[in-house]
């Protein structure tokens, strides 16, 4: 089998020098046989041929076809220009097919048909894939006209409208060429500071020197003069043999021009042929100006005023008069031409008017706010910046009673929103869904009577104590504020501590009952006690306990009463009345009375009276 390989390799060797059969084939991309087509540029089948373990040969179908000569030699035919697709020597160069086995574990090259023969292959063609070299072909593709062997990128450029270097370029760096000048805009004059090598009939080259300007076509030696102060023709003067021309200035600026008049073939700005502005310093003042009613000749027909037609009132000043008052004709200032003003008391307002994000229709078209951008506005009711999420509304802005923020979850209250602080009072304040959260909770008890204790039953977790709470419990009576674990113990009967004992830890002395209040109970009432205890006094003897002017020590007073207790009455406070029948202030010592008091007409307290019957024996007679 071996030998019968070699055999056949040998023949395929020989069919290389013969045309119809050179081994010019191999591995396409795809793992498909295939051999080039010198025709079309495209691949064709071909077969395999096995010589042997370690050689491996591709040879094409020696069948005539399209890729061979019409005489029929067999010989490659390449591609004509008009046959050709234009190169592409720029695009990646692909990989050898990763599955060619090649003998000794070498790599597999891509390889390009080289039809003239001038070392460098066809950039159109398909490469071939192969572990040795291929006859007929090279390792690049660099040529850009494959069927003669003068063009090629070695090539010299000869001056015949060929591209024979391959650099994209006809006839350039010509070794037959002729030395001429840069013509860069193409008017068939160049410039003489710039000579270059080039054909005869380059549209960048020329044999005629001279231009003076080579960017602008219009300057030229034989161009004609124009009046613009440049020197067109390259005779080194400007704008000789034109003729000037008559401008009127339009000082104003409107298009036409007054009675000022300028000679010149380059015309400045600001002037013009027409001389009909009667008032070349308003640019408001030339013929086709609208005539209104100002005193002025507006549209200079040399008559003051001849408008026709209505004026309307303008009552804010816009130039747009309201549909309301009109007069025919020019009338007293403060009318205009123009009326369709919607509102006239508005500057603002008029047709025309840029339209403002305000609700109001700026421009007389019966749309408010109309082509402005929109954006999404939310309502706020509350006037907190925040708006209620369901409340979206598209707008030109934010008005009054809307915000540009949507995310309130509570539209009726300032202090709630998304930028609120959370605060301790059992809601969501800054509407996170959730309530209270942040803060720091501890074990508060109900404090009805604020005495600072709670009732220890009532306990429950907050975050802050608030009104009515109270962070200790142990409170004994909830309507008391005297009583609760932190009072002092006080002789009341009560248990003021809240410790299950009443008036504990208190001294006990002897106390009775004082029902009148005047520090002195009665002796019967005697109790052994804590002091201080309301109703109670560390005295007795009190002789009447309901008055309190009766007590030990109280001052006796003359009512046949015993006020300070001493089972007497009015002592001290007795005196001797002495009977005085006549009246003359001295009465008899034999006749006495004993009282405190004032006693009745015929008393007197002067004894000494010797006559008491007449009245005018004073005492002591």
């Amino acid at each position: 089998m071996r030998r019968a390989s070699l055999a056949l390799v040998l023949a395929l060797l020989a069919c290389e020098a013969a045309p119809p059969r050179r081994i010019e084939t191999g591995l396409a991309l795809d793992g498909s046989l295939i051999r080039p087509r010198p025709d079309d540029g495209r691949d064709a089948m071909s077969r395999p041929i096995e010589t042997g373990d370690d050689l491996a040969i591709w040879a094409a179908d020696a069948r005539p076809d399209a890729s061979t000569t019409p005489e029929g030699d067999g010989s490659p035919r390449s591609p004509s220009d008009a046959d050709r697709p234009p190169p592409n020597r720029d695009a990646a160069e692909p990989d050898p097919p990763p599955d060619l086995d090649c003998p000794g574990g070498g790599a597999a090259r891509n390889y390009w048909p080289d039809f003239d023969g001038d070392g460098f292959g066809d950039a159109v063609a398909r490469p071939l894939a192969a572990c040795e070299p291929l006859a007929g072909n090279v390792t690049n593709r660099d040529d850009c006209d494959d069927s003669e062997a003068r063009v090629n990128p070695d090539a010299s450029e000869h001056c015949d409208g060929r591209d024979e270097d391959c650099d994209d370029e006809v006839d350039d760096n010509a070794v037959d060429g002729s030395r001429l000048f840069a013509d860069e805009d193409g008017d068939g004059y160049g410039n003489e500071r710039v000579p270059v090598i080039a054909c005869e009939g380059s549209p960048t080259a020329t044999a005629r020197g001279g231009d003076c300007d080579d960017l602008d076509r219009f300057v030229a030696p034989n161009a004609p003069e124009r009046c613009n102060a440049a020197d067109d023709d390259c005779d080194g003067r400007s704008d000789e043999n034109v003729r000037a021309e008559q401008w009127h200035i339009d000082g104003d600026g409107d298009g036409f021009g007054g009675r000022e008049v300028i000679e010149t073939c380059d015309p400045p700005p600001n002037v013009t042929f027409d001389e009909s502005d009667c008032d070349d310093d308003n640019e408001e003042v030339n013929p086709f100006a609208d005539e209104i009613c100002n005193g002025v000749d507006d549209d200079c027909n040399d008559v003051v005023d001849d408008r026709r037609g209505f004026a309307y009132r303008d009552e804010d000043g816009d130039g747009i008069g309201g549909r309301g008052a009109f007069v025919e004709g020019c009338a007293e200032p403060g009318f205009v031409a123009d009326d369709g003003d919607c509102d006239d008391a508005d500057d603002m307002v008029f047709p025309g008017a840029a339209e403002v994000c305000d609700g109001l229709d700026q421009d007389c078209d019966f749309w408010t706010d109309e082509d402005l951008p929109e954006r999404m506005v939310f309502r706020d009711q509350d006037g907190d910046g925040w708006g209620w999420r369901s409340g979206a509304e598209l707008a030109c802005g934010i008005g009054a009673g809307y915000a540009e923020r949507g995310e309130d979850c509570d539209d009726l209250d300032e202090t709630v929103n998304p930028g609120a602080m959370e605060v301790c009072d059992q809601q969501d304040n800054n509407c996170d869904g959730e309530a209270d959260d942040g803060l720091v909770f501890r074990r508060l008890f109900r404090d009805r009577d604020m005495d600072g204790y709670g009732e220890s039953f009532t306990g429950q977790d907050r975050c802050d104590e608030g009104p009515g709470y109270a962070p200790l419990d142990g409170d004994c009576d909830e309507f008391n504020p005297a009583r609760n674990p932190g009072q002092v113990e006080v002789c009341d009967g009560e248990d003021n501590d809240c410790d299950f004992d009443r008036d504990e830890g208190l001294p006990i002395v002897r106390q009775y009952r004082d029902q009148d209040g005047d520090g002195f109970g009665q002796t019967f009432t005697a109790r052994d006690q804590c002091a201080g205890k309301v109703g109670y006094v560390a005295l007795g003897d009190d002789c009447d306990d309901f008055d309190d002017a009766i007590f030990p020590g109280a001052p006796e007073v003359c009512d046949f009463s015993d006020q300070d207790c001493d089972r007497r009455s009015d002592e001290g406070l007795m005196v001797t009345w002495y009977r005085d029948f006549d009246g003359d202030g001295c009465g008899q010592a034999g006749l006495t009375m004993m009282s405190c008091d004032a006693v009745e007409p015929g008393y007197s307290r002067q004894p000494g009276d010797c006559d008491d019957f007449v009245d005018n024996l004073s005492c002591g007679c």
